[in-house]
Parts: C-alpha cells; structure tokens; sequence
C-alpha cells in the first residue's frame, strides 16, 4: 500500500531522509513499470529509474503540496525515459559518424589492409578508434568529442574558443589524420 505521497515528499522536502526512501520505496515498482513500458531494452530499467529518484531529490523543492503527486513522479519518468531515449540516439549516431570517419580516414589504408583485416568486423574497428581516441591529448579529445559526440558546429566550437572555423577545422583534421595513424599502427601491429 502506498502511503500518503504528499506527507512523505513533503516531509523529503523538509531535510527527512526516511520519508524520502520510503518515498522510493513506496513508489519505485510503479515507476519502474512506466519505465518498463518506455525504455526499449529492459535491462536499463533500473538505470533510468534511477535518475528518476536522482531528479526527484533534486528537484523536491519544485513539488507543490496537495498536488497530484503520482501524476508528478509519472512526468519526471517519461522525461527521464525520453532523455534516455534521446541520449542512445545520439551515440548511437556519433558511433555511425566515427564508422564513416574511421572509413573516410583510412582511404587507401584500408586497400592496404590484408583480407583478414579488411574483413574484420566494424565493432573491432570501432574499438581500435576508441583507444586511440583515448591516447589522444585532453584538448584532442575535447575536439573530436565537442564535433562528433555533442554535435557542436565548428563555428560554435571557434566562438567558444576565440578562434577562426578554419582554425578548428584544421586542428579536427590533424586529429582525425593522428586517428587514422594510430588505428594504422594498430592494424599494422595486430598482423604481425
């Protein structure tokens, strides 16, 4: 049974540590079958549920009292479940965009590759690119994750750092070019 989910955010909102976990435990079945009926694979669930209860303690000051506290919990998990939703799609395109990067830099490198190579499968690729990009300097890599992760333009990168689109775009493709080297080297090293 659920108990009086005004009095416990209330009393949450006033510093009460208890009333804000029986508050999730009051109501954390319910939002996770919100979830469950939002969130695409079931095993992040709990994940986004999470955030849910993470958001619902930061924003405990927001609820107004003798509001509809369920219909409140329910729109923080469809916001939570739809940031998650959009936040899967945006890596999932950023790794398209380092697939087609990876493929654009390696040009005729990846004529050069031996059959087996050239065979191999795009995750493994993927994961040669990733730990290059980890080898990369803090400001590299600030680069390529502002450009191809968050999608931020080139000339909005220039503003924030007081330099030319050209600039910028010279310095990406010096890391890109630094990429494409350190994944050649990679494949060079793994057919030896």
């Amino acid at each position: 049974m659920i108990d009086d989910l005004d009095d416990l955010i209330c009393r949450a909102q006033s510093g009460d540590r208890v009333a804000f976990d029986r508050l999730v435990e009051n109501t954390a079945p319910l939002v996770r079958s919100w979830l469950a009926l939002q969130v695409r694979r079931l095993d992040q669930v709990d994940d986004v549920a999470q955030e849910v209860y993470l958001y619902v303690f930061d924003h405990l000051a927001d609820y107004r009292a003798g509001s509809n506290a369920l219909a409140w919990l329910r729109a923080i998990a469809r916001n939570q479940a739809l940031g998650h939703w959009r936040a899967q799609q945006r890596r999932s395109v950023a790794h398209e965009r380092y697939a087609d990067e990876v493929r654009a830099l390696l040009g005729e490198t990846a004529q050069d590759l031996s059959d087996a190579q050239a065979s191999e499968p795009l995750t493994d690729l993927i994961g040669r690119l990733r730990s290059c990009v980890e080898q990369l300097s803090a400001r590299a890599r600030t680069l390529i994750t502002q450009r191809y992760d968050d999608q931020v333009s080139v000339e909005d990168m220039a503003r924030e750092r007081a330099q030319s689109a050209n600039q910028v775009s010279v310095s990406l493709w010096r890391v890109r070019r630094t990429l494409a080297d350190c994944i050649e080297a990679d494949a060079t090293g793994l057919s030896s």
